[in-house]
């Protein structure tokens, strides 16, 4: 996955539909998709079962094991823009999502969850894997399946020569 938020959606995605093999699976941050996608590239045909999966806002190669998260923005920007987000930021912290974006004008997406931790007063990486697990439990189920599906499949291919 190209960052930590990235990450941790992508956790809580693969633990809703396959808790049991959630442990057993490595998520790494790689860096950009460009890197991603040359990673995944230079490592085919190394029998080594590997899958990237890039923000949204990126294309996808299935045949490649180059898959994207659900929606069509970074993650940042998809969980700021979630319902259940804003219920649970109001609910939680008293913070209400709309004031809060209307400071963000010009910030860089990547600096989101920096902004809104030292407004909280908490741990920007706690922050960003609450969040996740929110977004994506307020995810439809058919929006993360298929990702699950075609990341299990990546994961039992066998080596070719």
């Amino acid at each position: 996955v190209e960052d930590e938020t990235a990450k941790a959606v992508l956790a809580f995605i693969i633990r809703r539909h396959e808790p049991m093999i959630a442990p057993t699976w490595g998520i790494h941050v790689g860096g950009d998709k460009d890197r991603l996608a040359g990673t995944i590239r230079c490592l085919q045909g190394t029998g080594i079962p590997i899958a990237a999966v890039r923000d949204g806002d990126t294309g996808e190669t299935p045949k490649e094991n180059i898959f994207k998260l659900p929606g069509t923005f970074p993650p940042e920007k998809e969980i700021f823009q979630s319902p259940a987000f804003a219920k649970h930021l109001a609910e939680t912290y008293g913070v209400h999502l709309n004031d809060f974006t209307a400071t963000l004008t010009g910030v860089d997406h990547h600096q989101w969850f920096n902004l809104l931790a030292t407004k909280l007063g908490i741990d920007q990486k706690a922050l960003i894997w609450e969040s996740s697990r929110v977004y994506v439990s307020g995810l439809r189920e058919n929006e993360t399946s298929t990702l699950v599906a075609l990341l299990k499949e990546a994961s039992q291919q066998k080596k070719t020569t």
